[in-house]
This record gives C-alpha cells, sequence and structure tokens, in this order.
C-alpha cells in the first residue's frame, strides 16, 4: 500500500514539475486561457473566482491568472485540500 501511494505521489510531482516547466510559465493567463488551461467553462472559473476558491490578481477590470496558481489550485481540488488564498 505504501508504495502505491508513493508511486501516485511521484507521477503527481511529475505531471507537476512538466507543467510548471512548460513554455512561458510567468506568463499571465485571461480568463478564457485559464478556463482552457483547467479544462473548465468560462462560467465554472468565474464562479470559482467569485467563491474565492482560485487565485487570482486584476489588471484594471480584468481578472489574470499564474499557471502555477492554476496548477496548486487543481492539485488541492483533485485531492480535496480547502483553498488558502482569495484574491490578490
Amino acid at each position: 500500500m505504501e508504495s502505491e501511494i508513493l508511486a501516485t505521489l511521484d507521477r503527481i510531482n511529475n505531471k507537476l514539475d512538466n507543467l510548471l516547466n512548460a513554455s512561458e510559465p510567468d506568463k499571465p493567463l485571461s480568463h478564457l486561457e485559464a478556463a482552457r488551461f483547467l479544462g473548465v467553462s468560462k462560467l465554472t472559473l468565474y464562479a470559482w473566482t467569485s467563491e474565492g476558491k482560485i487565485a487570482f490578481y486584476k489588471n484594471g477590470s480584468r481578472n489574470l491568472f499564474r499557471k502555477a496558481d492554476l496548477i496548486e489550485f487543481a492539485f488541492r481540488k483533485e485531492n480535496h485540500i480547502p483553498a488558502k488564498t482569495p484574491h490578490i
């Protein structure tokens, strides 16, 4: 059982490393880009931002997202870990 858990954690870690090292990891993503990155609709992403479930920052009236925040959110969601930070 322990070896299965360690193998799963290793796979998750590898996926996170691959995502973080993707091209332009620091480029802010628009709402549409973030929704596509997470594989959800824009409405779902709007709901998550208004509920404070996902980190974002404002640029004028636009919500922008960091890939690292989206990856952390996806990891927390998949593992049922509650959100820690509201928008910045």
